[in-house]
């Protein structure tokens, strides 16, 4: 009897993964559009990477040139990092020359961390780290941060209504704090 049912479900199962797949239907994508980190560093910025950040990944130096267009110069430039203070909605941003080693989607490396004060409590730790794992708690600084490579995906985690709804434990409105520049919108 046991090896029957086994063939009637093995034999049931195509059909009805063949007719949940024949539900879902084909949304198109908007096409994409220039995004800031694309966007050309200045002539002294790229100098300024070409000097400061001899050695480093061609890409890594260019993001450099980018962020230094955007922001000025870093507060701090090592061997290998360079760090920006109250930079735009960043209460840091630190540029690694090499960054750690991430394969989702697609092999690269995050060599971008940037953070937001923003104090989690602490009953959402664990809610957070389920939703998005590339997010981090500095429960000690009272900081959120994203490591990524491009300021795009930094932001778009860190200023996500369901990370804000997470963290705070709200769902409808993105919970503030007493720095609202830098809390996540």
């Amino acid at each position: 009897m046991k090896t029957l049912t086994l063939i009637v479900l093995t034999a049931l199962a195509p059909a009805s993964l063949a007719l949940a797949q024949a539900q879902i239907k084909s949304v198109p994508m908007p096409p994409p559009s220039t995004m800031p980190s694309q966007a050309a560093p200045s002539t002294e910025a790229l100098a300024w990477s070409q000097k400061n950040l001899a050695g480093w990944p061609e890409a890594t130096r260019r993001l450099g040139a980018q962020l230094m267009t955007k922001y000025g110069a870093p507060a701090e430039v090592t061997a290998r990092q360079a760090t920006w203070i109250n930079s735009g909605q960043w209460a840091r941003t630190t540029l690694y020359k090499d960054g750690a080693a991430h394969n989702f989607a697609s092999p690269h490396r995050n060599v971008l961390e940037q953070a937001v004060l923003y104090k989690v409590p602490v009953d959402k730790l664990v809610p957070l780290a389920q939703f998005n794992r590339s997010l981090v708690v500095d429960l000690a600084r009272g900081e959120l941060v994203s490591s990524a490579d491009s300021e795009e995906i930094n932001s778009s985690r860190s200023t996500s209504r369901t990370t804000s709804s997470r963290a705070s434990g709200r769902r409808k409105k993105p919970a503030s704090t007493s720095r609202s520049s830098c809390a996540p919108k």
